[in-house]
C-alpha cells in the first residue's frame, strides 16, 4: 500500500469497511488536529487506526514516532487488536513495526522512569491496590484509633486525588478550608508522612525515591464536605487525571 486509495481499497476488499466521505478525509488528514465526533459504534476507532495506518503506509512516517494515547487501559487495548487485525499483515510483509497504543497513565509511567534513568535517579515501582488499601488502613487506625471502612477508605482516596490533582500545598490542608481533615499535625511525624506520600492516591499508585518526590502532600479526612466536593468536580471538568 503505497496511496491513501490502496488503503480504502484494502479495507473494503478485505474487511467489507466502507468509509463515508468525512471520515476518508479525517483518514487523509495527516497534518494537525482532527475531531471525531460521533455516537458510539460509528466507527471512530476504525477511522484512526487507519488514519494511522495511512501516516505509516503512505507517508513514510516511523510508527515510533507515532504515539496513541486513550484513557482507559481497555480502550488502548481494543485499539492495538484493532490495528493488528486490520493491519498486521501488511505490516509484517512491508517490515514495519507496530505503533504504541497505550493509557495516559503508563505513558506518564514511562516518562517518568525515562527521566529518573536519564538522571540517575529510582524508577518509582507501582503499588498495586492491595498493597495500597493495606497502608491506607494501618496508617488511618494508627492516627485515629480506629478501623478504616470500606465507604472511609473509598471517602480518603478521593480526598486524596483531591489534594493532588488541585496540587494544595501542606498549609491549604491543614488549615481546613479547601478540604476538611482532622489530621492537621500529620507532617509533624516524618514516618507517617513518609509511608503516606508513599500510599499516593491515584491508580496505579507510584512508590518514589526521596529525591525524585517534590513535596507531594496529603492527608486523612472523616468527611469531606462543601469546598472540597466542589473542587473536586471542578478538577475533574477541568480534565485534572484522576487516576
Amino acid at each position: 500500500m503505497h496511496s491513501e486509495q490502496q488503503i480504502f481499497d484494502y479495507l473494503q476488499q478485505k474487511f467489507g469497511i466502507r468509509f463515508t466521505e468525512q471520515q476518508q478525509a479525517a483518514v487523509q488528514t495527516i497534518d494537525g488536529p482532527v475531531l471525531l465526533l460521533a455516537v458510539p459504534g460509528a466507527g471512530k476507532t476504525t477511522v484512526m487506526v487507519a488514519r494511522i495506518a495511512n501516516m505509516i503506509f503512505c507517508h513514510g512516517i516511523d510508527p515510533s514516532a507515532i504515539l496513541t494515547i486513550t484513557f482507559s487501559k481497555a480502550g488502548a487495548q481494543d485499539m492495538r487488536r484493532r490495528y493488528e487485525g486490520l493491519f498486521a499483515a501488511p505490516s509484517h510483509q512491508q517490515g514495519k513495526a507496530l505503533p504504541q497504543f497505550c493509557t495516559i497513565h503508563s505513558f506518564c509511567y514511562q516518562v517518568l522512569g525515562s527521566y529518573c534513568r536519564l538522571t540517575g535517579g529510582v524508577a518509582p515501582a507501582l503499588i498495586e491496590p492491595r498493597e495500597r488499601s493495606g497502608m491506607l488502613r494501618e496508617i488511618y487506625q494508627q492516627v485515629n484509633g480506629e478501623f478504616l471502612s470500606e465507604d472511609l477508605e473509598e471517602e480518603l482516596i478521593s480526598n486524596l486525588s483531591l489534594i493532588k490533582n488541585a496540587m494544595l500545598r501542606q498549609q491549604q490542608v491543614e488549615d481546613g478550608k479547601t478540604i476538611q481533615t482532622q489530621i492537621k499535625n500529620l507532617w509533624k511525624d516524618p514516618v507517617r508522612c513518609k509511608t503516606l506520600e508513599r500510599s499516593g492516591a491515584g491508580r496505579p499508585l507510584l512508590r518514589t525515591s526521596a529525591h525524585s518526590r517534590r513535596g507531594i502532600h496529603a492527608g486523612f479526612g472523616q468527611k469531606s464536605v462543601g469546598d472540597g466536593r466542589r473542587q473536586q468536580n471542578q478538577a475533574q471538568r477541568s480534565g485534572a487525571c484522576p487516576a
